[in-house]
């Protein structure tokens, strides 16, 4: 059996009427955030969520937009290379020429966004169903993904920001281009099998480059998803199931996008430094040790003999030991994305649990996919219908179509189940393979016995996909499609009243302090940082980007509050490093620390930072800022969260000072009730007693007015 190239005109008619019907059902979905107070809706999502939003909702296309020096004080970088959020301010483009012509919700238009990305990647499924099989399994795949829409399973849309929910639709969408593209190789004497014509095989390379390009832009992990796709592709190349020259297509495609995707981001060190480019250069390199070991190029469909065989292993070998180079080569110089690979390492036990890998397990989403959510997949008939498609790929003639769909499904489905979160991407490829259970074309190639007459034949043929498909569409029912549509509005919520309280304290006390005192910067944890930065425009010092290596130090020094280092002067001393003014920390740090915990606290690298066994929270460094008033004073709290400002040392104030010519110095200034941190950077050592005159330290400037000219006068050389 092989695909009809003609089906992808055939159902895109089909595509436009699904889309827009997907679309109404996700908005009736979640219609309750569209409705929500604004102050609600600034919060509501967590962490990365609201970090990601954050850049929406403030972006106003200036220079500090640009140039961000909230989300890691005190470093500043160009946002959208450092960060994947140039949808952000695409969409905030859009929402300002649409604000113009009529007046709309900023947070509607974002949302009402991401929901009709995401329905395009959703009908991308059915697309793609239809095209390999036919119009009864692109409805059987849509039928799927539907039964599995519950409890997060297939889709994280619930939280919109998700990198994921831009990104995988356009992934999605990219596998129709590509698979019109493998198809054409089978080597036949027939010109109408499979014919594509060179124009239309442009077409779908541009098509599968600009989808390439923006999944690429918008999820950091889609490098890795866009990967595998490529190593299928390799392989059944090494199989010869795809031919060299479509291969080369396919590779040579990737890499317009890779390079496209660089230079929009400014060449990215996490997408200079992603495993795509491993592949890439790992392809182009076995290419030419082919050339110079003189294995030509085979156009012969799967391996047939001997010679073939032995191209394969050699082909094979020649791969696996030049990406292993590779990437030794990439590691002297990229680091910031390791934890990913160091994840898979320490689950397969190669590797020891650190810091970095201890955090992701702490989130289920990067545990091992959970037994609770193989319950749910065992709930609907996907496995029936999967074992189905599987068995009578076994019985029917099978395209280069059908070998990538089942090697892309299995190596994405060994992933979701070494971290549940890549669920979304594994889970939808199972909904295409199940889907062919209910293929007509499949079922046309399945004897039925001579006696029956051809009539008959085609109605039995068209009647067992019909059942199939009813029996598909049985879980809608008692999973309750309708209960999830009209129960649970929202989707992920997480707003509270005490995280409104912080933000409006926030907003009052610490906002219009800004304008004297320089930048107020937050210490905290990486969601309340989120919320903060999504609804309020106070300076930050850890964000959710995990992957960077100076957040990851950041991230230490708050998980050392639940540690047992007994000096808070070492904290101290810390949060000056980072010119932090306020430290916030949510009270359940002050609740009883279970076992992952105390593995994280252990693995910190810092002296006398471990803990024995259940310690006693009044040993544990956080304890000690509540009852040591000199340095940090508690200055605001509420059910969850308490704030201190950084307080007193003997009675002094720490000032750090960076003149112009000299080096730099810190001095100890008395300080009023509030303890306001006040640093001073290149200010001339005549302009100091006026400044401090204006700021009420009159006694004080004088004294460091002649200390300062004693110092640099009589200072040894």
């Amino acid at each position: 059996m092989s695909i009809n190239i003609s089906a992808y005109a055939n159902t895109k008619h089909a595509y436009f009427i699904i889309c827009p019907i997907i679309t109404v059902l996700l908005v009736i979905r979640y219609r309750g955030i569209f409705s929500l107070p604004k102050n609600v809706q600034d919060i509501i999502y967590y962490s990365e969520s609201s970090f990601y939003y954050s850049f929406y909702k403030h972006s106003t296309f200036a220079f500090g937009d640009i140039i961000d020096s909230r989300s890691e004080w005190p470093n500043s970088h160009i946002s959208f290379r450092k960060y994947n959020i140039i949808f952000e301010y695409i969409v905030s483009l859009i929402y300002k020429v649409i604000s113009f012509i009529y007046p709309v919700d900023r947070f509607n238009v974002y949302a009402s966004t991401v929901l009709l990305i995401h329905s395009m990647g959703i009908s991308s499924l059915f697309l793609i169903s239809s095209i390999v099989g036919d119009c009864i399994s692109g409805l059987c795949c849509i039928v799927l993904y539907m039964t599995l829409f519950q409890e997060k399973l297939i889709s994280r849309i619930s939280a919109l920001p998700l990198r994921e929910n831009i990104s995988l639709p356009f992934f999605w969408m990219s596998l129709p281009p590509l698979l019109q593209i493998i198809s054409h190789t089978h080597h036949t004497t027939n010109v109408d099998t499979n014919d594509i014509n060179a124009s239309d095989n442009k077409c779908y390379r541009q098509g599968y480059e600009i989808c390439i390009t923006i999944s690429l832009l918008t999820w950091q992990f889609s490098s890795f998803l866009i990967s595998t796709q490529l190593l299928v592709v390799i392989f059944l190349n090494y199989l010869q199931i795809i031919t060299d020259n479509n291969c080369d297509a396919i590779i040579k495609s990737c890499a317009i996008s890779l390079v496209g995707a660089s230079i929009l981001s400014l060449f990215s060190p996490l997408m200079i430094g992603s495993l795509l480019v491993k592949v890439l250069i790992t392809y182009y390199i076995s290419q030419i040790v082919y050339r110079r070991i003189n294995i030509k190029p085979c156009n012969i469909y799967l391996l047939n003999n001997y010679q073939s065989i032995k191209q394969f292993i050699v082909k094979l070998l020649t791969f696996s030991v030049t990406v292993i180079l590779v990437n030794l080569c990439f590691n002297l110089h990229f680091n910031d994305d390791s934890h990913v690979f160091d994840m898979f390492f320490v689950k397969i036990g190669l590797k020891e649990p650190n810091f970095d890998t201890l955090i992701y397990e702490m989130g289920t989403e990067f545990r091992f996919f959970p037994k609770f959510m193989c319950n749910l997949i065992f709930n609907t008939n996907m496995p029936h219908l999967l074992l189905v498609s599987l068995v009578m790929l076994l019985f029917t003639t099978k395209n280069a179509s059908h070998y990538y769909l089942l090697l892309q499904t299995i190596g994405l489905t060994l992933l979701m189940l070494l971290v549940a979160r890549l669920r979304v991407s594994a889970l939808p490829m199972l909904c295409i393979l199940a889907s062919f259970a209910t293929s007509v074309k499949f079922w046309s190639g399945i004897p039925l016995g001579i006696y029956i007459p051809s009539l008959y034949k085609k109605a039995i043929r068209l009647a067992i996909p019909m059942l199939i498909l009813s029996f598909a569409a049985r879980p809608l029912f008692r999973v309750g499609l309708v209960d999830e549509i009209w129960r649970y509005k929202y989707g992920e919520n997480y707003y509270t009243d005490q995280a409104a309280e912080l933000v409006q304290w926030v907003n009052t006390t610490i906002i219009r302090e800004i304008g004297v005192y320089n930048k107020c910067a937050i210490f905290s944890d990486m969601p309340t940082s989120s919320i903060l930065r999504s609804a309020t425009d106070a300076t930050l010092i850890v964000n959710p980007h995990y992957e960077n290596i100076a957040v990851k130090q950041r991230i230490r020094v708050y998980y050392a509050l639940a540690s047992c280092i007994n000096d808070p002067k070492w904290l101290f001393d810390k949060l000056n490093e980072y010119e932090a003014k306020y430290l916030i920390i949510q009270t359940k740090m002050l609740q009883v620390i279970g076992d992952g915990i105390e593995s994280l606290i252990n693995s910190l690298e810092y002296e006398n930072a471990s803990c024995k066994p259940r310690e006693r929270l009044e040993n544990r460094l956080l304890y000690k800022l509540l009852t040591n008033t000199q340095l940090f004073k508690l200055v605001f709290v509420n059910g969850n969260y308490l704030v201190f400002t950084l307080g007193n040392v003997n009675g002094l104030y720490k000032l750090d000072l960076n003149l112009p010519n000299s080096d730099e110095l810190s001095l100890y200034l008395p300080v009023d009730d509030n303890g306001l941190m006040i640093n001073f950077h290149g200010i001339a050592l005549e302009e100091f007693s006026d400044v401090l005159r204006e700021i009420g330290y009159v006694q004080a400037s004088e004294q460091l007015y002649n200390f300062l000219l004693g110092y640099f006068n009589h200072r040894p050389e």
